[in-house]
């Protein structure tokens, strides 16, 4: 109970800063140093990518619990918690099919965009992958692949649109003492995420930008109908699995 008030005090009393910290150290690193991609690599994935999963995880739980100490919680009869049952099944549903159009809608893109490179200026921006050669460094690379995907979901999915619109709405109440953010607002945070998304994925070329603008799209999309991070991370494994798949038969 405790820890909830004191998350809760943090997580409106220091947002901007805590907005700042992971906008300069999770954010804009990718994009201010993109580093060079290779035409040719191994499938490896460094302890950067556990320990960003790691980060994220922290991230979640943390919005999750903040959440949970804005809402405010009923007895729930017999007959309503049956109820409520029988709604998260066809809500269960229902996510699905948003998973599996989310997943078709990366591969219609990242194949058009990859026509597109093709055909109009002629670049192949498929990386040469070569497999890994051990059991261990396959158990590797599936981990880092869940791993990389959780964390792209949860800061550009969940945080940045979320904390960019409680920032722009604090303003908007500072000057207009009005709560409820307009659409501008509402579209300046959308944009925001989706950019900052993109462009962390520059170093491996401008189609690749226009192509994860795209995801990015998607996937919000996806989010904001279903509400659920795991709709998004396995719409996001399956198409990295599948684009990953591609690279490797392609070399």
């Amino acid at each position: 109970m405790y820890i909830h008030t004191i998350i809760f005090y943090m997580q409106n009393r220091f947002l901007s800063t805590e907005f700042f910290i992971i906008l300069l150290f999770f954010a804009l690193p990718p994009i201010v140093f993109p580093q060079a991609l290779p035409t040719e690599r191994v499938i490896h994935f460094s302890w950067m990518t556990f320990i960003l999963a790691a980060f994220a995880g922290v991230l979640l739980w943390q919005l999750k619990h903040t959440k949970t100490n804005n809402l405010n919680t009923t007895p729930v009869s017999g007959e309503n918690e049956k109820r409520k049952t029988d709604v998260q099944k066809v809500r269960a549903f229902l996510h699905q099919g948003q998973c599996l159009f989310a997943f078709g809608s990366l591969l219609v893109f990242a194949g058009l965009f990859e026509l597109t490179g093709r055909f109009l200026f002629h670049t192949d921006d498929l990386t040469h992958l070569l497999p890994p050669v051990t059991f261990l460094g396959w158990i590797n690379a599936i981990f880092g692949t869940i791993c990389a995907a959780f964390y792209e979901e949860v800061l550009y999915r969940v945080y940045l649109p979320d904390a960019i619109k409680q920032l722009l709405k604090k303003r908007n109440h500072t000057e207009n003492n009005n709560d409820a953010p307009s659409q501008k607002i509402m579209l300046i945070c959308e944009a925001a995420a989706v950019i900052l998304f993109a462009l962390a994925h520059r170093y491996a070329g401008w189609l690749s930008v226009a192509n994860a603008m795209a995801a990015g799209i998607i996937l919000r999309r996806c989010y904001y109908k279903t509400g659920a991070l795991w709709t998004n991370l396995t719409a996001h494994v399956a198409y990295n699995t599948v684009m990953t798949t591609i690279m490797l038969m392609h070399h």
